[in-house]
């Protein structure tokens, strides 16, 4: 990590966390930047930097900054200044858990595309997206647990297809509903699903 980058002092400070393997090597340290930009000086800003370097990240595609190295790094910034830096840095991390929400939403709904140049509009439909997104996942949590973990494109490919086309099944709508099916020498309505 750069100390000046960008109009910013950096300093690491003693004291730093260090966790080790059998052989005595860190795999784990953990210490506090003493780091401001200088426009958070100017505004009057306290945040606080902790670094950690890892060589056990639990999650995800590994990103090294240097190629000579095996320890990937990350930067927690907040405005917590009570808490313990290495707790703090393992709550951060677990929230990192949105990541794929965020991926599935843009990947499902689309929420990645702006429709147009209206905040307002845009926030309208970003929360419709959601709601969308909301209502199938209660809708396959109530009818199909067993592919309640899928990812929002798969579901929505499976639940279009169960109630346009497919026979009662776990995934069907409830039998008061109907829906059209084609049956050889024509189309006929059945219990089962929602005519769409």
């Amino acid at each position: 990590m750069c100390g000046d980058r960008h109009g910013g002092r950096a300093k690491l400070r003693p004291g730093n966390t260090a966790f080790g393997d059998a052989d005595g090597q860190p795999t784990r340290q953990v210490a506090e930047v003493d780091f401001a930009r200088d426009e958070w000086r100017a505004r009057g800003l306290v945040v606080r930097v902790v670094a950690v370097r890892s060589k056990e990240r639990e999650t995800g595609k590994q990103l090294y900054l240097w190629e000579d190295s095996e320890r990937s790094v990350q930067a927690v910034l907040t405005n917590d200044l009570d808490a313990d830096a290495d707790e703090l840095a393992r709550e951060y991390d677990g929230r990192a858990g949105i990541e794929p929400l965020i991926a599935d939403l843009k990947g499902a709904w689309g929420i990645g595309k702006v429709p147009s140049a209206d905040f307002q509009a845009n926030h309208a439909a970003l929360l419709v997206e959601l709601l969308t997104h909301n209502l199938l996942k209660r809708y396959v949590l109530a009818l199909a647990p067993a592919i309640a973990w899928w990812r929002a494109p798969w579901l929505r490919r499976r639940t279009a297809w169960t109630l346009a086309v497919a026979a009662p099944g776990p995934a069907a709508a409830p039998s008061e509903l109907r829906t059209r099916r084609p049956n050889g020498a024509g189309e006929r309505w059945g219990k089962g699903g929602v005519c769409l």
